[in-house]
């Protein structure tokens, strides 16, 4: 039953399938605060203080789009964010893409990287990795935490560019340098426990995982469980893996029904879930990571593995994983029902 689970949730892992226009969406909110210096971008998100400007009035769009048209980078930008969120009515990918390159074109980095995932995912224009990597590796030059993340993650598939694991830890290193956590620690120490583009270091690669953990990355807490859990890279400790376990568990999971107005990160989305499908799937994010890491809890209670057994406690963790949508944690509570 156990290893069934396991097979189950790594299939629903690689499959990847994020809530990707809403997590798009969240990413494209960036642009409008690109007068913020990366400090105080990365404060916005940790502390969820950071929210969608609101919709201009009809006055004040004419105003945006005429700046736009006379090459206004900033608002070519801001333009391109209300297509892609519908701003003015309806979502228009197309006219996100094109406000996009004419931003980039002028070397805005934020406008350079938004470019780059609408290439790789394929919005408003044909799929092309090369063009992607184009504008990843421009914005990465100019700084900008996500596009040096993407361009580890491009690097590391080989997706647009020659596969370069080694160069691939050197952008991840330069994401990792940001203060917010964004998946690149992760994504270093996983490299390092695969013995990927360095040189296989278990201690290194378990400490960069322990930093996401630390940073609010329930991937990186739940990968740690696993580990600990499995006992095959470190000593199996089970008392450690429920310790990451419950760490992972107490993410708040996403929230639905949040209007433009509210606020777009922090309790709206799992910390370093705001990415699109394609990077999510590279980086092997898990969307249902909080709540595969309460099934892990119930059945650590239930097994009586590195806690006292407490059936109660089982339940309610099962449960939680159940009403998140997890089929053996329902299953596991039908069975325990009939067993009393």
């Amino acid at each position: 039953m156990y290893g069934e689970h396991g097979n189950d949730k790594s299939a629903r892992s690689s499959g990847g399938s994020f809530a990707v226009m809403r997590h798009f969406f969240m990413l494209l909110t960036a642009g409008l605060l690109s007068f913020l210096s990366l400090t105080m971008f990365g404060r916005a998100i940790t502390s969820g203080k950071l929210r969608f400007l609101k919709c201009p009035t009809d006055e004040r769009m004419a105003q945006i789009k005429e700046e736009a048209i006379v090459g206004d980078p900033q608002k070519q930008l801001r333009l391109g964010v209300m297509c892609a969120l519908g701003v003015d009515g309806w979502i228009d990918h197309r006219g996100a893409v094109f406000w996009f390159v004419k931003a980039a074109e002028q070397g805005e980095p934020n406008a350079q990287m938004l470019a780059a995932m609408m290439y790789l995912e394929g919005l408003g224009v044909r799929r092309d990795y090369r063009q992607a990597a184009r504008w990843a590796r421009l914005s990465a030059l100019h700084g900008n935490p996500v596009a040096r993340m993407l361009m580890g993650v491009l690097l590391e598939d080989g997706a647009g560019v020659r596969r370069d694991p080694e160069r691939a830890m050197e952008w991840y290193r330069h994401a990792a340098s940001y203060p917010v956590e964004i998946g690149a620690r992760q994504r270093l120490g996983s490299l390092y426990l695969e013995g990927k583009g360095v040189q296989q270091d278990t201690e290194t690669g378990m400490r960069w995982i322990a930093e996401a953990a630390e940073k609010g990355d329930a991937n990186a807490a739940f990968q740690l469980g696993m580990i600990y859990y499995d006992g095959r890279l470190v000593q199996q400790d089970y008392a450690e893996a429920l310790r990451w376990y419950l760490q992972a568990a107490s993410v708040d999971a996403p929230q639905k029904g949040k209007g433009a107005n509210e606020a777009v990160f922090g309790p709206v989305a799992i910390p370093g879930e705001v990415y699109t499908k394609t990077v999510g799937q590279i980086m092997k994010r898990n969307q249902h990571v909080v709540r595969d890491a309460c099934f892990y809890v119930g059945l650590m209670y239930e097994t009586g593995r590195g806690v006292e057994q407490d059936m109660g406690q089982s339940r309610d963790w099962y449960q939680k994983a159940a009403d998140a949508g997890d089929e053996i944690a329902a299953q596991r509570l039908v069975y325990m029902r009939d067993m009393v």
